[in-house]
Formats: structure tokens, sequence, C-alpha cells
């Protein structure tokens, strides 16, 4: 690796602080302000229906994140376009014309990936519910930014927005670096409901529970 691809995979500290922020946000506002998924078929429709739409956050937040951000993407897209294992991760970055401001292209994958986050926390409490149980926000999170991390892996239940952002805002601004289409968003959306379907919600809540975390939601909140 060359001292510019070095450089180019970096992300600034300034801006992993910006995404940690807009993550813990959003998790919080999803909460008093659900998604109304009840069923797998509302997830995907949830999820693929709103790509590229709002997502409940701070647009003064989120436009300070894409400030800081761009220059980032804009070092990055050269190399991105000449990297086969960039254009593996995400194959429409060698197609990618720069029509589109590099500034909207951020904005629009770091909206729609909180917005996926949101969708998760509302699903996922809504199964908690389903199953009698009454989770914790802090459990919902760790979940939710697990499945969005790696959906393949077991959850952990003691994951922070602030361990999980670095590794998030990666993923959001290598989607702006090509173009992010419905039926990826579809396919994520799968993946996600395949891995909650794996998921022993029972024993998660246990387990929350033995490290002595912080207790349920109160009655009447969430969805």
């Amino acid at each position: 690796m060359t001292n510019e691809e070095g450089r180019a995979r970096s992300i600034p500290k300034q801006v992993t602080d910006r995404a940690r922020g807009l993550i813990e946000h959003a998790l919080a506002r999803v909460f008093d302000e659900p998604y109304d998924i009840r069923t797998p078929a509302d997830f995907e429709r949830v999820m693929v229906e709103g790509a590229g739409t709002a997502s409940l956050v701070s647009a003064g937040a989120l436009a300070a994140m894409v400030a800081r951000a761009t220059p980032w993407v804009e070092r990055a897209l050269p190399i991105a376009s000449k990297s086969a294992k960039a254009g593996k991760a995400v194959p429409a970055v060698r197609y990618t014309a720069m029509a589109i401001p590099v500034a909207m292209q951020v904005s629009s994958a770091v909206r729609h990936g909180l917005r996926e986050l949101q969708v998760l926390a509302s699903y996922l409490i809504r199964r908690f519910r389903d199953e009698g149980i009454e989770p914790s926000r802090e459990l919902v999170s760790a979940l939710a930014l697990s499945l969005a991390l790696d959906p393949d892996r077991r959850p952990d239940v003691g994951l922070t927005p602030g361990r999980a952002g670095p590794g998030l805002v990666r993923r959001w601004l290598l989607r702006s670096l090509g173009k992010d289409t419905h039926g990826a968003v579809r396919r994520r959306a799968l993946t996600d409901l395949a891995a909650i379907e794996r998921l022993d919600l029972r024993a998660l809540a246990q387990e929350w529970s033995e490290r002595g975390l912080p207790p349920a939601l109160p009655p009447g909140d969430g969805p």
C-alpha cells in the first residue's frame, strides 16, 4: 500500500467523532419516533422504499459531518477507481460519473446508513415485544449496530456508537463512491432479516440482564 493509499484509507478522527454523534442521535430518536415495522415484509418494504430518503436525524449535524467527510471521499475516489479490491466491494465505483457533487453523494449515503440503523432498531423492538420482552435501549442499539456492521457475526450486546462508529462511517463513505442501488439495499435488507431470524432474543436479553446493564424500556416507549 502506498503512502497516498494509506492517507486515503485513514478516515480523520473528526469525521468519526461527528459520525458517532449522528449515530447516537439517530438511535435516540427512533425510540421516540419508531418506524411501524411489524413483519419481515414491512421491514423489507420500509428499507427499500426509503432508499435515498431522509432519516430521523439532525440536518445541521449531518451537514457538519458531510463537510468534514467530503475531502476524504474526494481523495479516495481516484485511488478506489483503480483498486480491484475497492471495485469488488463497491462494483459501481469504477463507473461513477462525477456529475453529482461528492457532498451530495456523501450526504445520501450517510442519511441512508443512519436510516437503516433506525429501521433495524424499530424492528428489533417489535420482535422483542412479540416475545414478551421489554428490551433496554442500549441492548437494542447494540444489536442494531452489530447487524449494520456485520450481520453474519454473533452480535455484541456491549457494542456502543463510539466503538461501532469508525466501521460504520467507512462503510457509508465507500457506498458514496459508487451507486447504492435499490437492488443492493434489498440484498442488505434480506441479509439483515435472515440474521434477525437467527437471533435468540431471550438468550440475548438474559445475557444483558446478567451483565447488570441498564433496565428495560419503560412501558409505553417505542413502537
